[in-house]
């Protein structure tokens, strides 16, 4: 709450008081004046300072009504300052000028009693109607300086009055507009928050964009690193898988080098299973893309899942009947399928039960924000949850980086879930986890649904008796010589 000050207006030779003693004493020296000029009463010092005794409290009695008066007038200067409601009554309807009257009328009525009493004169009644001239014109003046004075002194509140009641105006027109500046401040200060809480959120995001892009930057550079790398090796794979197939043709199966041989091809097959993986990471294995029905690979890779998983893991399924297909490459989703079992597997080293399960599911706007690269639209919900050893939330955010394990080194590459999620990107697709330690993990799978169909695959056989060359000459073109020279051996061995 603001305070204003009050401004003096009456300034000090204005008190009522004063005035008061000013008028008593032009009133004690007119009334020696009278004496000396009407009366002939001594001279004028004399009837200043020595008069006579019923002249003294007859001018005493007047003067002590002036004094009142103006003690009065004070009073109810002050009573202005005070509420209305809280002012003396008499004050609050009279005012000063009913009261300088009321005493100008006491003080006629004195003089016509001096009058009488000292000095003699005709009856009360002929002093106060009929007053000689000097006598008239003495208390005319007295009288008029007594209702001037109270006029001024009215005049002096009322003007005090109203500039009070200004400065109330003023003062509450100044706490409003403090009221509607301090909301307007208000409201500003909460926008400023937003702005900066909004510009924070700006920030993270854009922090979290420039980790993603370096990550992005840095896969790119590793998948071409580890794609040229791949290509060579399998290349070199090919060859020794030739050889090894040409020695298995030439010997028998009694032969001490065989399962030699059977061990050299098995451990090759292997390594080709590894560098088709990173050929995949690196976004250099071709894919072809088709109409397929998810719940059908799943069943065609049942069996291998349950003598993959071993007898203390229990499978099941739960595939949903009327599931809406796909447009994927069918062995890429093998091979994502296939990941993630043999990861749900080595989670559970005593045991547990894998289910995998599918499901149609639109994905809406509420998903979309909450799921990081999540799209709403037609979905194939595929997932693989375990009640294995589960995750903390930073595992689970390293889980897709190449090479990363949480294996033994000679039990796992790293390659599996990130080459997983490489595959599910390829196909417009993403995975989400969720884990918790000691409860098992559940990887979902979302891949876009199509509204076409898949048609019944034709079961040819085709005989591979009378394919033999004949002696016909083949043109081979490769730059790996000994991926060369083993074509060479196959098709010649084959009647080429």
């Amino acid at each position: 709450m603001i305070k204003l000050n009050k401004i003096d207006f009456t300034g000090r030779w204005t008190h009522p008081v004063s005035f008061g003693v000013v008028f008593v004493s032009l009133y004690w020296i007119l009334e020696s004046i009278r004496d000396v000029l009407i009366f002939e009463k001594g001279n004028i010092v004399e009837r200043v300072f020595t008069p006579d005794k019923m002249s003294f409290w007859m001018r005493f009695l007047v003067v002590c009504l002036i004094i009142l008066f103006s003690t009065l007038v004070q009073s109810m200067k002050k009573n202005e300052e005070t509420p209305e409601d809280e002012r003396p009554r008499f004050i609050h309807n009279f005012g000063v000028i009913g009261c300088g009257s009321g005493v100008a009328a006491l003080y006629w009525i004195l003089e016509s009693v001096r009058d009488v009493f000292v000095f003699g004169k005709e009856n009360i009644l002929d002093r106060i109607f009929t007053p000689d001239p000097m006598s008239l014109w003495m208390r005319l003046l007295a009288v008029a300086i007594l209702l001037l004075f109270s006029t001024y002194a009215q005049s002096i509140i009322q003007t005090r009055k109203r500039a009070e009641k200004i400065l109330r105006e003023e003062q509450e027109n100044l706490e409003k507009k403090v009221e509607e500046r301090t909301v307007e401040l208000v409201k500003s200060n909460e926008l400023l928050k937003r702005a900066i809480d909004k510009r924070d959120c700006v920030v993270q995001e854009l922090n979290v964009v420039n980790k993603q892009l370096m990550q992005a930057q840095k896969m790119e550079e590793v998948g071409i690193l580890t794609g040229g790398i791949a290509h060579d090796f399998n290349n070199l794979l090919t060859a020794v898988l030739g050889c090894v197939d040409l020695a298995l043709m030439n010997i028998e199966e009694d032969n001490i080098l065989y399962e030699d041989l059977k061990e050299i091809h098995k451990l090759a097959r292997n390594g080709a299973d590894t560098v088709r993986q990173l050929l995949i990471f690196s976004r250099k294995h071709p894919m072809e893309f088709v109409i397929v029905d998810l719940n059908r690979i799943i069943d065609a890779m049942s069996k291998m899942f349950r003598r993959l998983i071993g007898e203390d893991i229990k499978f099941i399924t739960d595939l949903e009947s009327d599931l809406w297909c796909i447009r994927a490459d069918r062995g890429m989703i093998e091979q994502v399928v296939m990941n993630l079992v043999i990861n749900a597997r080595d989670a559970m080293p005593d045991g547990g039960w894998l289910k995998i399960r599918t499901e149609s599911r639109m994905v809406n706007q509420e998903e979309n924000r909450s799921v990081s690269r999540a799209r709403a639209g037609r979905y194939v919900c595929l997932s693989v949850s375990d009640t294995g050893q589960g995750m903390d939330e930073q595992l689970i955010h390293r889980i897709f980086e190449p090479f990363f394990t949480t294996k033994e080194a000679c039990n796992g590459t790293g390659l599996g879930l990130s080459v997983t999620n490489g595959i599910i990107r390829k196909h417009e697709g993403w995975i989400h986890v969720t884990s918790r330690y000691g409860r098992g993990s559940v990887f979902e799978i979302f891949l876009p649904a199509v509204s076409a169909f898949v048609e019944e695959e034709a079961k040819d056989f085709v005989s591979t008796e009378g394919q033999q060359g004949g002696g016909k000459r083949v043109l081979m073109v490769e730059d790996e010589v000994k991926i060369l020279e083993y074509i060479s051996e196959g098709l010649t061995r084959c009647g080429y």
